[in-house]
């Protein structure tokens, strides 16, 4: 097997990234939820909207950030709207580059009800953020549960807020959690160790 690789890369600083997606919003105030995905029905966003629905009421400081478009958008907007969560929840739109925001997020949440190799969490691990992910597909290969980041079962709302939760009551964790998959990306997953395989696989035959 040889793993896609990934090429470190500066992303905007957080007060800038998030100046551009929240411009009315204060760093210090706010603490920010993202999902940077196709919005289809397998990347189960609904989940983890119903997530932010669970948490609403004791974290009114709660942002989530959904960047990208997609089928699915008209109804999970009208699905924030029925769960009055649009105070909450931000449909951002397709950006382009959109992994200079990535510093914007204080945690990456990706609630995939399938999934193979998901090259956007090599992206929010190159940034150190902490990753709450479904343990579908192929995310295991990136994220070990209470490692690197937190694996919950797919389409379980629960979960995924119990695990936000967790990861607010105890940032040492989360900054933990990132700073591990940072350095697992980039000592498994980097753009020349991909490379380098792929060199020596050809030169074998």
């Amino acid at each position: 097997i040889i793993n896609n690789g990934i090429s470190s890369k500066n992303v905007l600083s957080k007060a800038l990234a998030l100046k551009e997606l929240l411009p009315n919003e204060k760093e210090k105030d706010i603490f920010v939820l993202g999902t940077i995905a196709e919005l289809h029905k397998n990347k189960g966003l609904q989940y983890s909207i119903e997530a932010i629905n669970r948490l609403k009421n004791g974290r009114p400081n709660l942002r989530y950030l959904i960047i990208g478009e997609g089928g699915e958008r008209n109804n999970l907007e009208k699905f924030v709207k029925e769960k009055e969560l649009s105070s909450f929840v931000k449909f951002l739109g397709f950006k382009k580059e959109a992994i200079n925001f990535l510093s914007a997020f204080d945690i990456f949440i990706l609630p995939s009800i399938t999934e193979a190799f998901s090259y956007v969490l090599l992206e929010a691990g190159n940034v150190g953020v902490p990753v709450i992910a479904s343990s579908v597909g192929g995310i295991p290969e990136i994220i070990e549960n209470e490692k690197n980041g937190i694996l919950v079962e797919s389409k379980n709302p629960k979960l995924i807020a119990n695990s936000i939760e967790y990861l607010i009551l105890n940032p040492e964790i989360a900054k933990k959690y990132g700073e591990k998959l940072q350095e697992k990306v980039k000592t498994k997953f980097g753009k020349e160790l991909m490379l380098q395989k792929t060199k020596e696989l050809y030169l074998n035959k």
